[in-house]
């Protein structure tokens, strides 16, 4: 269970992030070294020999691999802390690319997040996941179930698709949102927006109670773009998960925006967690402890 914040009286549950790879601070090196024409001062020897043999004209083979990989290995560099923290010369940053993957932010953060552009994402389609809201509604219309509002926000709580603990506010404005959609619509072109042609034709809309409707529908074929006609039901609350790429420099301005008391409160939590699961030798280069 994710950790949870209150914030003017509602507890919202945080996202958690993953360092998925981290990369290109013997590259940054190598940059810096080819801007200042400095490879022998190097503390790494792997710059230096690198350094020989890609100024060689000969094919070196397995030993220019080698060194590639050794400088690919590197960890620290001293010339980097220098470049990064007296010189603020952050170019050479872009070098160095870090993939997390978020767990359980909320669409309002993804709107905030999407906004640094150098970035490289892929987000959790909205779409092309919500069908069983869709098929829960569905079940609980259909069926002539005595109390379909009740039975439909005990299904959908079971999802846990919000990022707010009290999730039934949000789940009962999907369910107002959907069943005026119906009553505009009238039952039978709504169910045919909502399902596909396996679905009607292969028994799950012939269930009598919600409970076997809705296992029919899950099973049944989805129609893969059926999140197209409802995606009007999203709240910022909606949780959603998304993996995505920085460099370094892009990072260290990621951190000084977010992590500002007028950043929006989320996104300071998921600024938090995305610095907490960067590597130290990363972090020591864009953020100055205190």
């Amino acid at each position: 269970m994710n950790k949870t914040i209150k914030h003017n009286d509602i507890e919202y549950y945080l996202p958690t992030v993953t360092l998925l790879k981290a990369e290109g601070l013997g590259i940054a090196e190598l940059a810096g070294r080819t801007a200042y024409n400095s490879y022998d001062k190097s503390e790494n020897n792997a710059i230096k020999d690198l350094a020989v043999l890609l100024k060689e004209d000969e094919d070196y083979g397995i030993e220019l691999d080698n060194n590639i990989a050794k400088v690919n290995a590197i960890e620290s560099s001293k010339l980097l802390t220098n470049l990064a923290w007296v010189h603020h010369h952050h170019s050479v940053l872009e070098m160095c690319e870090l993939w997390f993957f978020v767990k359980s932010t909320n669409r309002a953060c993804l709107a905030e997040h999407s906004r640094h552009r150098i970035q490289e994402l892929t987000v959790q389609s909205t779409r092309y996941t919500m069908s069983a809201v869709i098929n829960a509604f569905l079940a609980s219309q259909v069926c002539g179930h005595t109390n379909g509002y009740a039975w439909f926000l005990d299904k959908v709580k079971e999802f846990d698709m919000f990022t707010v603990k009290d999730q039934e506010e949000d789940i009962h404005f999907m369910y107002r949102r959907l069943l005026k959609q119906k009553i505009a619509l009238g039952e039978k072109a709504f169910i045919e927006l909502a399902t596909s042609g396996d679905m009607r034709t292969n028994g799950a809309m012939d269930q009598h109670n919600p409970d076997a409707m809705f296992d029919a529908l899950q099973l049944s074929r989805q129609a893969r773009n059926v999140g197209d006609s409802f995606k009007h039901i999203v709240t910022d609350n909606w949780k959603v998960d998304l993996v995505f790429k920085m460099n370094l420099r892009s990072l260290k301005n990621y951190l000084k925006l977010r992590n500002s008391g007028a950043a929006y409160f989320l996104m300071r939590e998921l600024a938090k967690a995305i610095q907490e699961a960067t590597p130290k030798n990363y972090l020591d280069l864009i953020v100055k402890e205190k």
